[in-house]
């Protein structure tokens, strides 16, 4: 009997440990404007500058997990794949490839 009074008390401490954390956690999230899932503004919309050249086409934007790809298709052949985070505009990535012209008369 004293074994389950003992493990009562102690299940009932951790809980008020773990329900204590989890309030100065969420506390610490709303103070921090890094750790908040929406940041500082969700209104705003970040302005990004890829630097493309001017024949430089967008041929394609997919949504990527939580990142935004955008394929690019360059002037002097390839294409350059950049993934962005819709939250502050950063380039997270660049991705190029280039075209390999096919030789005519040669099996592969």
């Amino acid at each position: 009997m004293k074994a389950l009074k003992a493990a009562v008390v102690i299940m009932g401490l951790l809980i008020v440990v773990g329900v204590t954390i989890l309030i100065m956690e969420l506390a610490n999230r709303n103070r921090d404007p890094d750790r908040r899932a929406g940041g500082d503004d969700p209104g705003r919309i970040a302005e990004t500058d890829l630097g493309l050249p001017d024949d430089a086409a967008i041929s394609e934007m997919v949504v990527v997990g939580n990142r935004l790809a955008i394929r690019v298709t360059m002037p002097q052949g390839g294409d350059r794949v950049y993934l962005i985070d819709p939250k502050n505009g950063a380039v997270t990535a660049t991705v190029s490839t280039t075209r390999i012209p096919q030789r005519v008369g040669t099996a592969q």
